[in-house]
């Protein structure tokens, strides 16, 4: 099954919230994750509150307790056992449909049955870290040399770092890497930099996305201008 051993995240809702101050804004949006396994779904709420104060924003994720569904496959359709669910439970899931690359189902959220789609984590995709060839050039004697960016993801932030390889070298001479929040709406996952922060980066990466079941990112050059670069492990 192609979402076997997957993770995936939708969103279920959000709240809003009033502040004296009109530079200041409050909001969360509340997520659920899933993650199938070969006799389980495990879901994982997760809470992302975005505080921002004159255009910089503050992001803060709060984790649920995880639980675990057994589950079967019946006619196409993920169908969700619940009895075993601890009561009192804000999420519970119903019935699963993998379709296109997404996950639809049906969810018991505070006691409504609710249709989320559920997209695949992005995070979860490249396991450990990640890079991308993102520019050649060509140096003093004539050779050719290559420019990288490597990801890697903790729970709250993405680590980005750019280095050299220029031959005969056949190692990639990372810089120290900088961390910055994110989040995911659907298949975008997007990296908030401050806006006070000047940037002294060539490439700073704005986005994440799966296209084909390829890993792309969208990069921010100077003059405005972007390109897509693929990123493997």
């Amino acid at each position: 099954m192609d979402f076997m051993d997957k993770t995936f995240i939708g969103k279920v809702g959000f709240v809003c919230v009033e502040t004296p101050d009109p530079d200041l804004s409050m909001g969360s949006e509340i997520f659920l994750k899933i993650s199938v396994g070969q006799e389980y779904i495990t879901l994982l709420p997760v809470e992302v509150e975005t505080t921002t104060y004159k255009d910089d924003k503050t992001i803060q994720k709060r984790y649920g307790n995880a639980q675990n569904f057994s589950y079967n496959i019946v006619q196409g359709k993920i169908i969700v056992d619940n009895t075993n669910v601890k009561e009192p439970s804000d999420y519970k899931l119903l019935e699963l449909a993998f379709i296109n690359g997404k996950i639809i189902g049906q969810v018991r959220s505070f006691g409504q049955i609710k249709k989320v789609v559920f997209w695949q984590d992005l995070t979860s995709i490249g396991k450990g870290e990640i890079q991308a060839l993102i520019s050649r050039f060509t140096f003093g004697s004539g050779g050719d040399g290559f420019v990288y960016m490597k990801l890697s993801f903790d729970t709250d932030s993405i680590s980005v770092s750019t280095g050299d390889k220029v031959p005969p070298c056949g190692t990639i001479g990372y810089g120290k890497g900088e961390k910055y929040p994110f989040t995911q709406q659907e298949n975008l996952l997007i990296v908030h930099y401050p806006k006070s922060q000047k940037s002294e980066q060539h490439y700073r990466l704005k986005y994440l996305f799966l296209k084909d079941g390829e890993l792309y990112g969208t990069l921010e050059l100077h003059h405005d201008k972007t390109k897509n670069v693929k990123f493997r492990n």
